[in-house]
Parts: structure tokens; C-alpha cells; sequence
């Protein structure tokens, strides 16, 4: 994986590299003149970019073309780096992989943080945990599951969800939500009186690599197992909950 160095104004990046056509050198940075070398998953990204209005006002402080185009550039790749997809166009790039890791660790340390604050997983029984992999047009959506059970009083479980530090919402279909940030979110769907299911959801915006799948066709089983068995649980396995005495692949 190519790694781009936004320097200084006395030559810039070579554009060339990226693919833009020399007509754009000269040029602002426009929605038409997306970087062939980019990734076409990160083609919203670019979209996005152009029309935030933070991004933009700043960008008018640049006067010079190859200024803004370093500048466009630069929060570019910070906004893939912030959302879990590769900004490069790679079909066989294992260093994907890697991204996709570092993403979803730092989502798994960030759900850790929140429920060992809460101690939720202190006061209750926890049952059956698994995961769903789901695929989505760009990238894919982990989730983990776990069944709870033991916390009492309904009622008052009800309003310890509500209490501003642990901050669940109620959502159409009986279910609590927590959003941690974008890509992140966690649920709870109370079953009856004594059983609530528990899960959080990671949304990745870009595909991990299946060795081999450029030559060969992948069924969603074993594409789901690699991602299970090589990516997630070794995570997992290796970040745990203080606050649950066993281990849990939760």
C-alpha cells in the first residue's frame, strides 16, 4: 500500500501518481476530478468532503491550487482512516486487513470502556454468546451478541438504561440504543421479565481481503469464517471485559 506524504507547498503531491488528468492539476479540487487511484468506496467520502462547510472554509485560506489539493488530500485520508476504509483502489492488498483490524480494535476498546463504566455486566447472567457478520455494499457490519438474564425488577432495569450515564434510548420494536459514534452502536432488547438480549453493532466501510478470492469464488460461510476465525476473535480473545470474571468471546 502506497503511503502518501502531504509536504510542503514547493512541489506538493504528484497528482499523476493518484490519477487525476493533468487538465485538473491547475485546477480546485472538484467532485469530477476523484483520484482514479482512489478507492470507488471512498467516492462518498470525497463527495462528503467537498460540501462540508468546515472543510471548505478552511480550504479557501489555500490560494493556490497545488495548496488545496495537498489540503483536500490530507483530510481525505484522515476521514477513511476515521471511518474504516482503505482510500486506495486494491482488490489484493492484505495491508487492508490490516486497517480493518486497527478499526475494529479500536471499536472493541471503546465498547469495553463504556460497560465496564456502566457495570452492567457486574449485576446480571450471561447466556449464549455469538456473532453475525453482515455484508452491506461497502464493507460489512459485526455484531455480538449476548443473552442476559437476572437483572431484577423490569421496571427498574428499565430506568437504570435510561439514567444519563449509561444513556439508552427507547427505539420503534422495544429496543434500547446507545450510540457510541457512527460506526458503533450498542442495543437492548428486553425478551420478558427476567431475559433481555445485549449486543453492540461495528460497521466497517471497507471489504476485508479473502486470500485467493480474485481466483477463485468465496461462499458467504467461509468469507464469514475467515472474518470470524483470522480478524474478530483474535481481537477479542486478546481484549476482555474487566468487568465479566469468565472468559467470554462477547
Amino acid at each position: 500500500m502506497k503511503q502518501l506524504k502531504v509536504i510542503s507547498n514547493s512541489g506538493g503531491i504528484d497528482l499523476y501518481l493518484l490519477g487525476v488528468p493533468a487538465q485538473y492539476h491547475d485546477k480546485f479540487p472538484s467532485i469530477g476530478a476523484f483520484p482514479q487511484k482512489f478507492n470507488a468506496d471512498a467516492r462518498d467520502i470525497w463527495l462528503r468532503l467537498l460540501k462540508d462547510e468546515d472543510f471548505v472554509e478552511m480550504a479557501k485560506t489555500f490560494e493556490l491550487p497545488a495548496e488545496r489539493w495537498n489540503y483536500t488530500i490530507q483530510i481525505f485520508l484522515k476521514w477513511c482512516s476515521d471511518e474504516g476504509i482503505s482510500p486506495f483502489e486494491s482488490i489484493v492488498d492484505r495491508t487492508d486487513n490490516n486497517r480493518i483490524i486497527d478499526f475494529l480494535l479500536s471499536a472493541r476498546l471503546k465498547v469495553i470502556k463504556y460497560l465496564d463504566r456502566i457495570k452492567l455486566l457486574e449485576v446480571v447472567s450471561m447466556y449464549k454468546p455469538y456473532r453475525v457478520y453482515m455484508r452491506k455494499d461497502h464493507g460489512f457490519v459485526v455484531q455480538s451478541y449476548i443473552e442476559l438474564r437476572g437483572f431484577g425488577d423490569l421496571s427498574k432495569f428499565e430506568q437504570y438504561l435510561q439514567h444519563r450515564q449509561v444513556g439508552f434510548v427507547r427505539t420503534a420494536g422495544g429496543k434500547w440504543q446507545h450510540v457510541i459514534n457512527s460506526n458503533l452502536r450498542m442495543f437492548v432488547k428486553i425478551i420478558n421479565s427476567n431475559r433481555a438480549q445485549l449486543w453492540y453493532e461495528i460497521s466497517v466501510g471497507s471489504s476485508v481481503y479473502y486470500p485467493g478470492a480474485e481466483k477463485k469464488t468465496v461462499t458467504i460461510k467461509q468469507y464469514n469464517s475467515f472474518i470470524d476465525r483470522t480478524i474478530w476473535l483474535p481481537i477479542v480473545r486478546a481484549h476482555r471485559f474487566r468487568s465479566i470474571k469468565k472468559p467470554s468471546l462477547f
